[in-house]
């Protein structure tokens, strides 16, 4: 990416508007600048205005330290790291914007707003406003603030971290990487390579790892979940699906014997109505083809004219050409007059042209003496001027140098004035209090009794204020301890009854006989089971026996249906026979007049004249002339074709139709059969298990077989049921009472523990009490004494207060008061002695400088008054000259003079030949008028004799055809559209009558069709009414299906799940040895293991490339890894490769090593290439000239790469290296204001 320009305003003490544009000069073309201004200024305000327009945060709030609240001019609290607190004091808001080049070579815009409430200094702060625009088009992006937090890395291609790591250059980090312990150097590492995301993988791997064991433990509990139906459960519920299936397929079959006969009324009834309608449709063709007769009459009126459509155009297009013709001549002939005229007047005007040419020559050359004189005095007169030009401004220089002298003069004396004031100033001073030169020998020992007596007034306030902390401490200790003795005193109290309370459950327990009563329950448990295996036997025997008896009243009348279908086919079977003989006996009669009629045979017919042979065949007599009569024939064959055809497929749609009536009966006999089959199996297999079953249920009040037994089953259920639900309440009270006394032993489990817990409590407590005790002894008398240091050092400090007029009750009330008063004394005395020696110099160069300025001004007063003799002289002379001039040409200068003449001279002799000219233009254009006239004469003739011959042409086929010509014309003049109209309506009318008439004979087929096939005995409404019931009844027999196919498959589910569960259990048990063992190798839980090794492998990447930067910054140096933990060695090269430890580098080495550092960083961030822009904190004051100009030259060969580097720096070498500088100077009032200057190297190439 790279930065355009940065804006801003109110950001911390720029409080103007500001803008640092680097597409504009003098920025645009330097690869290199610096940004400059004093301490505090507000030189890292631009890159916190910078941070913030494009990532909402800066990075003086990234530095180490709380998050604490602090006060806001708005009456709340802000967090310290709020970005807000950017926000100049007494503004109501302020913004940072700036432009970039994002990764697609687009540039946006990149705003970040802060504002208050109401626009008020001290309103509310308000949410940040944060918006990105693209400048091409300006279309607003994004302008919510988590929008814009994730479009702007997708734009630059950097996180903000990636940011800080790439364009603001992190040298300081590098700086402490050196210098830094080597447990400390993985911290510092981390945070300016961005190595996190390792630490982050590690605890991942931690927790995948945690996840895989809980999974694999969860499933391992989850064995004993499921509870599943019986077998017998399973087979009944799949026996009643059976029964219901068998029932449904019954029900199916009788209702698409219903449907059959519904479908043979809704037949009739819809052949009847389409029948009727076909009837209407051939009385409607007909007579639209009745009232269409006088349209056809025009038509054929229309065709015996179009013939003559050629000659009748022929005659109108030579009528026109006539009419154009005579217009032609006409104006050919008022043209010639007109250019006959024209040349007559250009002739008179030539003659009038040669004649001003003859006299501006004339002219011309009376004026040539004239001129030569004038320009010779021309000449003389500059020379004058310059000269007296020249002595007038010698004369004038000589006059201002001669008063500057004076002004200087007079500025010595008063600088000399000035200093004796000065030092009379400080005289005074120095003699109002000479004891205060003791005090500024004996300084440096006073401002340390200060820190000394400041330290010890601190330490006797900390010890004071902590003795009072553990004081309170110690009676809260005590506190505790009582509230414990009275905790144990209730426990034991309440340990003696919950003792009471589990000896009465225990007795009444043992009166239960809880075994005896269980092993009953589950006896008559078993009893339940059987007699429910009794009801479902004996009810699977009834319905086996109903089935049976439907089955069988089913399958007589699907018999009866077969045969009945079987009759069906043998009748459309001959129906289709009869219909193909007729279609084989009309298809050659009907081609062969479909060929007479169509368009072809028409066209060729149409050319056929009585007496002439045809051009096919040869013959003279053309008995086929009646088109109308040949084109019914064909239809009403192509009509009857069609209905035979028609018929026959008919005939074959009943056939099948009958045929699947009988394939379809027959299927559900054999269904039929099979279910009654199916169903006596079913009743004998249901017997024999119910005989089978009886002796299980051990009770003699049952049937011996299984018909009619459901009743009895199911009152020896309800009274086994009964006494089984008595004797459960009797072991629900049993297992109330065991609950109750586990329950009231671990109450008093826990109290007994609660006990033992807090014996060990007073322990503690008291032993701490007595350690707090010590505590404050110890605290107490580090106070008084830190007191008793006070008083020495206010000892020893007072004749610097009595030299003050100080006292010792001001030391007291307020040191720092006292301490600023001696120092402003300390400070005045030295001053004033300064003052003393600087101002004797002062006077001492400034005597000979006065001296010497008065001489000078008496010399240049002399020389002042003899160049103004000269100037005068040079004068008059030129006033002499100017007024011969005057006398000539009238004052005129000579160039301007000749010129005009010149000028009139070649004006004349051009008017001329422009006037020979339209002489020729005009006897051209006579010529050519005369030849059009020629031309327009013979074309018109021409056009007249073409008039009489079409005439004559259309006059005899106008004769032969029997029309007039006006006839004709009206025929002829209707458009050609509405003919085409009127031809297609009328075919359209005669086919839309053959249509009628052969979908009418189609109509009847279907109706003695569907009479033929007669009408079912039961009417249409039973019959519905019918298929209502069955549908009813199929819907509920469905829902029980769908209840017993549900309960299966959520039985079979949790087979599938129980017996998968050992296999879920072994794929998760493998994946957790994956994650174990993924574990092992790089997780943790605090993510330590992995971000070693990878900052190790980062460590390595950065030296090799900083040491490429090295090579050009200080190639002495070569940086190398030690080989254990984080640590780094420099290879000294002067040294012999001597490897020596980087703490022994110098302050400028060390910074010349931390910049190679993070320059190589600046390349390995974020994933969108190299930053265009960089910017670089301070550290260049370390260096010595040499490396200096080696940092400078590095720096800008970044600009071979295409980037622009900006320098933060006080150094004052840098900015004599810079030109071009960013200056951020104080205004007052804590603002600062920004300012570019620097060499526009564009306008300088």
């Amino acid at each position: 990416m790279r930065i355009l320009a940065i804006r801003g305003q109110n950001i911390a003490s720029l409080a103007d508007k500001f803008e640092i544009d680097f597409t504009a000069e003098p920025l645009k073309s330097a690869g290199l600048f610096a940004i400059t201004g004093e301490t505090g200024a507000g030189k890292s305000s631009i890159l916190d205005a910078l941070c913030l327009a494009l990532y909402g945060d800066c990075p003086r709030f990234g530095l180490t330290g709380g998050n604490e609240d602090v006060p806001d001019a708005g009456g709340e609290s802000i967090k310290a790291r709020d970005a807000r607190g950017v926000l100049r004091r007494g503004a109501s808001q302020g913004y940072a914007m700036v432009d970039f080049v994002g990764l697609d070579g687009e540039a946006y815009r990149a705003t970040w707003t802060a504002r208050r409430a109401r626009g008020r200094v001290d309103g509310r702060l308000q949410n940040i406003e944060r918006s990105v625009q693209r400048l091409s088009d300006g279309q607003v992006l994004d302008s919510q603030t988590r929008a814009v937090e994730a479009k702007v890395p997708a734009l630059t291609g950097l996180t903000y971290d990636e940011f800080r790591r790439t364009v603001l250059l992190a040298q300081g980090d590098f700086d402490a990487f050196l210098r830094a312990d080597t447990k400390d150097r993985g911290a510092l590492l981390e945070k300016v390579t961005g190595t996190e995301i390792y630490r982050d993988i590690s605890i991942r791997v931690f927790d995948r790892y945690s996840k895989a064991k809980a999974d694999h433990d969860l499933l391992v509990a989850r064995r004993a979940e499921h509870q599943l139906l019986s077998e017998e459960e399973r087979a009944a519920l799949d026996d009643e699906e059976k029964a219901l299936l068998a029932a449904i397929e019954v029900a199916r079959t009788g209702r698409q014997l219903l449907e059959v006969d519904i479908a043979r009324h809704r037949a009739l009834s819809e052949a009847q109505r389409r029948h009727g309608e076909a009837v209407q449709v051939v009385a409607d063709a007909d007579a639209a083809l009745v009232e269409a007769a006088g349209d056809r009459a025009d038509l054929d009126r229309i065709d015996q004219a179009e013939p003559l459509r050629l000659p009748w155009v022929r005659v109108r297009t030579a009528a026109a050409s006539v009419t154009k013709a005579e217009g032609e001549v006409s104006r050919a002939q008022i043209i010639l007059e007109q250019v006959v005229q024209q040349a007559v007047a250009r002739r008179q005007e030539q003659d009038i042209a040669q004649a001003a040419v003859n006299e501006a020559e004339r002219v011309f050359k009376e004026f040539g003496p004239i001129w030569s004189k004038a320009a010779d005095l021309d000449s003389r007169i500059v020379r004058a001027d310059q000269e007296a030009s020249q002595a007038a401004m010698a004369a004038a220089a000589a006059v201002d140098e001669h008063s500057q002298a004076l002004v200087q003069l007079r500025e010595l004396d008063a600088e000399r004035a000035q200093a004796q004031a000065r030092r009379q100033d400080a005289q005074a001073v120095l003699e109002a209090r000479p004891q205060a030169a003791l005090l500024v020998r004996n300084w440096n020992q006073i401002t340390q009794a200060f820190d000394d007596r400041h330290a010890a007034r601190r330490s006797a306030l900390k010890a004071r204020q902590q003795a009072g902390v553990v004081d309170a401490e110690v009676q809260g200790l005590r506190a505790a301890l009582g509230e414990l003795e009275g905790q144990d005193v209730a426990d034991q109290a309440a340990r003696s009854e919950l003792n009471r309370g589990i000896l009465d459950h225990q007795d009444r327990l043992v009166l239960l006989v809880p075994e005896v009563t269980a092993r009953r329950v589950e006896a008559l448990g078993d009893q339940l089971t059987v007699l429910g295996d009794l009801k479902r036997t004996s009810e699977d025997y009834d319905r086996a026996q109903a089935q049976a008896r439907t089955a069988q009243t089913s399958l007589a009348a699907a018999e009866a249906d077969r045969d009945a279908a079987a009759k069906q086919v043998q009748d459309a079977e001959r129906g289709i026979g009869e219909a193909e003989a007729e279609v084989k006996a009309l298809m050659a009669p009907t081609d062969r007049a479909l060929a007479a009629v169509s368009d072809s045979a028409q066209h060729l017919r149409k050319g056929l004249v009585p007496g002439q042979p045809c051009p096919v065949c040869g013959a003279e007599e053309h008995p086929i002339h009646a088109d109308a009569v040949l084109a019914e024939l064909a239809r009403g064959l192509q009509a009857d074709l069609d209905a035979a055809r028609e018929r026959a497929e008919k005939g074959r749609q009943l056939s099948t139709l009958a045929k699947g009536k009988v394939a379809q009966a027959e299927a559900v006999a054999k269904q039929l059969r099979a279910s009654i089959q199916e169903a006596g199996e079913r009743a004998e297999a249901a017997e024999r298990l119910y005989v089978e079953t009886l002796p299980k249920a051990e009770r003699s009040d049952l049937p011996a077989g299984p018909t009619g037994a459901v009743t009895a089953i199911l009152e020896v259920g309800r009274q086994v049921a009964e006494e089984r639900r008595t004797l459960q309440g009797q072991l629900g009270q049993a297992e109330e009472l065991r609950q109750a006394i586990t329950r009231l032993t671990d109450e008093r489990d826990r109290l007994t523990d609660a006990l033992e817990q807090r014996q060990g409590t007073r322990q503690r407590l008291s032993d701490e009490a007595n350690a707090k005790g010590q505590s404050y002894a110890l605290y107490m008398q580090t106070a008084a004494t830190a007191e008793e240091r006070i008083e020495a050092i206010d000892a020893g400090l007072a004749s610097a207060l009595e030299t003050g007029d100080l006292t010792q009750d001001d030391l007291e009330m307020d040191a720092d008061e006292v301490r600023q008063v001696l120092a402003d004394l300390v400070t005045d005395r030295e001053n004033a002695e300064a003052e003393v020696l600087a101002v004797d110099a002062a006077l001492a160069g400034l005597a000979p400088r006065i001296s010497g300025i008065q001489a000078r001004a008496d010399e240049l007063l002399i020389g002042a008054e003899k160049l103004k003799a000269a100037a005068d002289a040079r004068t008059e002379e030129l006033i002499q000259l100017r007024g011969e001039r005057a006398g000539l040409l009238d004052g005129e200068a000579t160039d301007a003079h000749r010129t005009r003449i010149n000028d009139a001279r070649t004006a004349a002799i051009a008017a001329r030949d422009e006037g020979q000219q339209k002489v020729q233009a005009a006897e051209s254009a006579v010529a050519t008028a005369k030849q059009a006239l020629s031309g327009a004469t013979t074309a018109l003739a021409e056009s007249q004799a073409e008039q009489v011959e079409a005439n004559g042409i259309l006059d005899e086929a106008l004769a032969s055809v029997g029309l007039t010509a006006p006839e004709l014309s009206e025929i002829l003049s209707r458009p050609r559209a509405e003919v085409d109209a009127l031809r297609s309506r009328l075919t359209a009318l005669a086919d839309r009558r053959t249509s009628a008439h052969a979908a009418l004979r189609e109509r009847q087929g279907d109706l003695a069709a569907a009479e033929a096939a007669g009408v079912p005995e039961v009417p249409l409404e039973d019959l519905q009414q019918q298929i209502s019931g069955i549908d009813s009844e199929q819907s509920s027999r469905l829902e029980r299906v769908g209840a017993i196919r549900g309960r299966m498959q959520t039985d079979a589910q949790a087979r599938r799940n129980l017996a998968g569960l050992e296999a879920e259990i072994a794929e998760a048990r493998a994946t957790f040895d994956v994650w174990q063992a993924v574990n092992s190798a790089v997780g943790s839980k605090n993510g330590d293991r992995f971000v070693q090794h990878a900052q190790s492998i980062t460590l390595d990447l950065l030296v090799d490339r900083a040491n490429h930067h090295l090579a050009d910054l200080k190639p002495r140096y070569r940086l190398v890894r030690a080989g254990q933990d984080l640590a780094m060695h420099v290879v000294d090269r002067d040294m012999g490769d001597e490897v020596r430890s980087v703490r022994s580098l110098s302050g400028g080495e060390r910074f010349l090593v931390s910049l190679a550092l993070a320059l190589a960083l600046s390349r390995m961030g974020g994933h969108g290439g190299l930053a265009a822009t960089l910017f670089i904190d301070e550290g260049f004051g370390s260096l010595d000239a040499e490396s200096l100009d080696l940092a400078i030259d590095a720096l800008e060969a970044l600009q071979s790469q295409g980037r622009t580097v900006g320098v933060i720096s006080h150094v004052e070498m840098m900015k004599d290296r810079i030109p071009v500088q960013v200056n951020v100077t104080r205004s007052g009032g804590g603002k600062s204001r920004v300012s570019i200057k620097g060499v526009n190297w564009a306008e300088s190439v």
